[in-house]
């Protein structure tokens, strides 16, 4: 389960819906977070000195990174990553590995789309919009995205990666304000959005309830290797 502690109190629309929180295996002593949502790196800075004021800069992961956010983060949170080429896919985990210092952690939350299930008070109960919702949901974002994410992590050199999957039901109210995932995925426009949404929120008066695992990834840079260094001090003296 995870822990309390939300990672930032201003997060996106939908962020709160599905209840993205840290992973209780990370523990870092430092507050240096890089927030990620799709290919949207959000961060906080400060101009010059720890008393000027704090700005929010907003960049695309996929860019070339500013030096100054080189090996600045504790952690770099990461949460639905939109599907990309494969050489965008490597260029955007290459990135995320140097925002962090060595020894800092990286967590990915993915939605398990394909696994996406209708549950209902009374299973006799018929609920064609979120049915609909589910397979569109399914095709935008299918499980093998999510499970490819130990492995692409793996292959930049993060170490301790682990994988783990848990069910989340989501607010349908709060899912149909904000359409969030539909709108990010773009197959809006294959359904009927305007009412899909207004007669998915009646059949969750009647019980019905949107179901989607949640697949969390969590890794670490390795700190820098320093024996050699260590052990030519110690020749030395």
């Amino acid at each position: 389960m995870a822990t309390p502690f939300s990672f930032l109190s201003g997060s996106r629309p939908g962020v709160d819906t599905c209840n993205f929180q840290i992973h209780p295996s990370i523990r870092f002593k430092g507050h240096a977070i890089a927030n990620v949502t799709g290919t949207r790196l959000e961060v906080e800075t400060r101009r010059s000195s720890e008393k000027s004021p704090r700005r929010k800069r907003r960049l695309n992961t996929a860019d070339k990174l500013p030096k100054d956010l080189i090996g600045k983060y504790d952690l770099v949170y990461v949460r639905l990553l939109p599907p990309l080429a494969e050489k965008v896919k490597a260029r955007v985990v290459g990135n995320l590995y140097r925002l962090l210092r060595p020894g800092g952690y990286i967590q990915w939350d993915e939605l398990d789309g394909e696994n996406m299930r209708v549950r209902r008070d009374d299973p006799g109960a018929q609920t064609p919009a979120m049915d609909k919702i589910c397979e569109g949901f399914a095709g935008s974002r299918g499980s093998d995205e999510a499970v490819e994410v130990p492995r692409l992590l793996a292959g930049r050199g993060f170490v301790s990666v682990e994988m783990e999957s848990w069910g989340e039901k989501l607010d349908l109210e709060s899912m149909a304000r904000e359409r969030w995932i539909v709108e990010a995925k773009g197959w809006v426009d294959d359904v009927d959005d305007g009412r899909i949404w207004k007669d998915a929120y009646q059949e969750s008066l009647q019980g019905a309830a949107l179901w989607v695992p949640r697949i969390v990834v969590v890794g670490k840079r390795p700190m820098r290797r320093c024996w050699g260094w260590l052990l030519g001090l110690v020749c030395f003296w």
